[in-house]
């Protein structure tokens, strides 16, 4: 008989436990980020649990040596950072104005939920900001090659042509038109000549001499 009680007692108390639910929670967050050329990152932030709304979140710098510091946090107004919320299970930091001392630091993200009336707090793993490759990525483009023609100058090529195509054919026109005018000039004065006129020579002759005359 007590040894029945004993089994009862034990396997209530198991259940109890196995039944009881569990109020952990897993924050995740990237392991590495790469910070934009222009001076800024974001890091990501997020839990694997239901709730309504977020009690309390944020992000803390852990260096190399020393205690962890809090950069940023929800209803506050943080320096070089912006806190925001997408969701009740996710939320963005995002870091302006980077100096290079922060690249030997990392950064961890911290949550604090309701759950089951009880406050929560977790972290995750801390996440390290990577230098992006300014170089790389302000590279001159190579010069192009004289002797790979583009659309555009195929386009203006073809319009120079045509171009000078139209400037020939209207000097010629021009100047044949002008032949024609010239002809036609012509044609209009030899027609205004009578049909019978006689030509006559108007030149002045010698005066005809006398016989027996002397010349003076």
């Amino acid at each position: 008989m007590k040894m029945t009680m004993t089994a009862s007692v034990i396997f209530f108390i198991y259940l109890s436990f196995t039944l009881q639910p569990s109020r952990g929670f897993v924050v995740t967050q990237p392991e590495s980020r790469t910070a934009n050329i222009n001076g800024y990152v974001i890091i990501t932030c997020e839990h694997n649990v239901t709730v309504r709304s977020i009690i309390d979140v944020g992000l803390y710098s852990i260096p190399a040596v020393g205690e962890r510091k809090l950069l940023c946090q929800d209803n506050v107004v943080c320096q070089d950072m912006v806190l925001n919320k997408e969701s009740p299970n996710k939320c963005h930091f995002i870091l302006f104005n980077i100096r290079p001392e922060a690249f030997s630091m990392k950064y961890q993200c911290e949550f604090t939920l309701n759950i089951n009336e009880v406050h929560e707090q977790r972290q995750g793993r801390p996440t390290t900001l990577l230098q992006g490759q300014k170089d790389a990525d302000c590279k001159t483009p190579p010069p192009s090659d004289p002797q790979r023609w583009t659309l555009l100058e195929f386009i203006l090529l073809g319009l120079l042509a045509l171009t000078l195509l139209y400037s020939c054919m209207f000097t010629c026109f021009h100047i044949r038109q002008r032949g024609n005018f010239q002809v036609n000039d012509i044609d209009e004065n030899v027609d205004s000549y009578p049909e019978h006129s006689t030509y006559v020579d108007m030149r002045k002759g010698a005066l005809l001499r006398e016989p027996g005359a002397r010349a003076h």
